[in-house]
């Protein structure tokens, strides 16, 4: 195969229409920009207890009850099966994650921008997040603009993993939640500020969004704003 055929094969391949800027090509940008925005909760694994204490900037001890019926994300994952809970002492548990946690709890450990270990009181624990749902790219809706700026719209949702799925108003476990629960599971976005809202959205709900894209001398850039980890 020659060098002519080989660059045409590449440019069908990647979407990319005589520099032009088509719907494929723009899907394929939006969707790398997103492909990290995953929506999950952040519960405490290893010994807590009701005494516990996080550390504060300028050294002062705060006081932190972390009994596990009292923490709703601990509820949500025990009844998702992702850990276990098992008394250990007098005000004290164990929390550990089951084969279930440790398979998923990958999906989002990847975001993770610092391990968090804590000591204090008796309680040794560390923070693992689970996934609830990402953004997904459903279909570009159309392209607008002059000659070295477009607008592209575009449509997306929220894709739930199984954990999701069971945060889903008629989900299992969003259903065993009482309201006051319900209302006090927090869900976020360690990348950043837009996560999904509990109960997670069925899959007919569809967003739409614009975003700027800009011709360089080496093609088109999506102009999106940076994200909260991208700021200094």
């Amino acid at each position: 195969m020659n060098m002519k055929w080989c660059l045409a094969l590449a440019c069908l391949l990647l979407g990319c229409s005589n520099g032009q800027l088509d719907r494929k090509t723009a899907a394929k940008a939006i969707d790398a920009r997103f492909s990290d925005d995953v929506s999950g909760i952040m519960v405490y694994v290893g010994k807590v207890g009701s005494h516990c204490a996080s550390l504060e900037n300028d050294g002062r001890q705060v006081p932190e009850d972390l009994t596990p019926e009292k923490q709703v994300e601990v509820v949500v994952a025990r009844e998702a099966g992702l850990l276990t809970v098992t008394p250990d002492g007098p005000d004290y548990w164990q929390l550990t994650l089951t084969d279930k946690g440790k398979a998923a709890a990958p999906d989002m450990e990847r975001l993770r921008l610092h391990d968090y270990h804590n000591t204090l009181n008796g309680c040794d624990y560390r923070t693992v997040m689970f996934a609830v749902a990402s953004m997904e790219i459903v279909k570009v809706i159309g392209i607008s603009g002059e000659k070295d700026t477009r607008s592209v719209d575009f449509e997306w949702r929220w894709k739930p993993t199984e954990l999701g799925v069971g945060l889903r108003e008629n989900g299992s476990i969003y259903q065993k939640l009482g309201p006051e629960q319900r209302k006090m599971l927090h869900v976020f976005n360690p990348t950043d500020v837009a996560a999904v809202h509990i109960p997670v959205p069925s899959d007919d709900v569809i967003n739409r969004n614009r975003l700027p894209f800009k011709k360089y001398d080496d093609g088109w850039r999506l102009q999106a704003p940076p994200k909260m980890n991208e700021r200094h």
